[in-house]
């Protein structure tokens, strides 16, 4: 499951337009990049995306909302996407010693 703009455009009622459908594009682009890249070195988006939904999910979808009212986050990162970021680093964490344990034998 990936996150779409028309997705994110539903879920914070912003009505469907051209222009607002390109800003979710890259914020989600953004927030991607974001989320992969704070908790794996190794992992792609699309490792993300295959293997922690929905919380990967969630969390991109946190991160997109809060650039979308915030987009130089001078309020901070919010406490719940903080925790599920957390949450999705522990999950990460397990995933890349079970696959160096595997990578061993």
């Amino acid at each position: 499951m990936a996150v779409t703009a028309d997705e994110i455009m539903d879920e914070l009622h912003i009505d469907s337009s051209d222009v607002e459908q390109r800003t979710i594009n890259n914020l989600i682009t953004d927030a991607q990049e974001l989320v992969t890249n704070s908790v794996s070195s190794t992992l792609t988006n699309s490792d993300m995306e295959s293997n922690f939904n929905p919380t990967y999910d969630r969390c991109v979808k946190t991160l997109v909302c809060q650039l979308y009212y915030d987009r130089s986050l001078d309020a901070g990162l919010s406490r719940g996407y903080q925790m599920m970021r957390s949450h999705l680093e522990s999950l990460v964490l397990v995933f890349e010693k079970k696959r160096d344990d595997n990578a061993k034998v």
